[in-house]
């Protein structure tokens, strides 16, 4: 199975995020709000409301390691590719008038539904941000730019939780590397004293592995004909099966034991999943 994000763009959707489906299944709880929060090259989460799994929605909130990768790497001239734990960054003075700057920016000022990636928040743009830094101020470091930078990730978030998450948060769940740098996710907890963070891997998924565990449900979900919840506040709300067959040799047998273990229903029967169940947890 593939092209489940063209096969989301075809339901009239933008393609990406593309996990809240997943998401809402793991973490929805009878009593309280929670989010799913994924601080990768772009950094996005996804919202569950209390006792409702199907009223899930995401967003890709900016920037989240793309803009701190570039800085080091320029900074470096690449011999690191990243701020381990977010030491760089520790050091430095932030420039608030720039965090300001950047985030007065189009993306984000827009309403959702939206989606972002590199051609958006690419290198150049970060090094545009430290090359005038540098020149504005003749006593700032790489530190300083790194410091700066990473709070335009920390604040974008805290932004957009502000103006999209309910209230009360209850709690975040973490993933991706920027989970890891603790410039960003004190910030955050400072901020957001009544909501508690804890990394995904506390629901027993190791943060590694939930792109592949998603990209497994969708792939049963899909080879079934069984089309997954569809996200709220989004584009369109049609629902349909995602991805894309890629036939093998045994593709025909396989569709067989599919059959013969899950049933011939008829397609207005095939209901999205709304509960997962696996091995020491429920989602609820």
């Amino acid at each position: 199975m593939g092209n489940f994000r063209v096969s989301d763009l075809a339901l009239g959707r933008q393609g990406c995020p593309i996990f809240s489906a997943l998401d809402s299944l793991l973490v929805n709880h009878a009593t309280k709000n929670r989010a799913v929060q994924n601080i990768g090259g772009i950094a996005n989460f996804s919202i569950s409301p209390a006792g409702d799994v199907r009223g899930h929605y995401d967003l890709d909130t900016g920037p989240g390691n793309v803009f701190i990768d570039a800085a080091v790497r320029y900074f470096t001239q690449g011999q690191q590719e990243y701020d381990h734990n977010g030491r760089m960054g520790a050091q430095g003075r932030i420039d608030q008038k720039m965090v300001d700057e950047v985030l007065s920016g189009p993306y984000f000022q827009h309403d959702i539904p939206k989606t972002t990636g590199r051609e958006t928040f690419g290198d150049s743009f970060a090094e545009d941000i430290c090359k005038k830094m540098l020149t504005q101020n003749g006593a700032a470091t790489p530190e300083d730019c790194i410091a700066t930078i990473t709070r335009i990730t920390a604040q974008s978030l805290l932004d957009h939780y502000r103006r999209y998450a309910p209230v009360p948060l209850d709690e975040v769940f973490l993933g991706g590397g920027g989970s890891y740098n603790p410039n960003i996710i004190n910030y955050l907890r400072e901020n957001m004293p009544h909501t508690r963070f804890a990394m995904i891997d506390e629901l027993g998924i190791p943060v590694g592995a939930k792109e592949a565990l998603g990209f497994a449900l969708y792939t049963c979900e899909g080879f079934v004909g069984r089309p997954l919840m569809v996200p709220r506040r989004t584009e369109s709300e049609r629902a349909g099966v995602i991805g894309h067959v890629q036939a093998g040799d045994n593709h025909f047998d396989l569709r067989r034991r599919v059959v013969n273990f899950w049933g011939d229903w008829a397609a207005d029967q095939v209901l999205p999943t709304t509960k997962m169940v696996f091995e020491g947890m429920e989602s609820t």
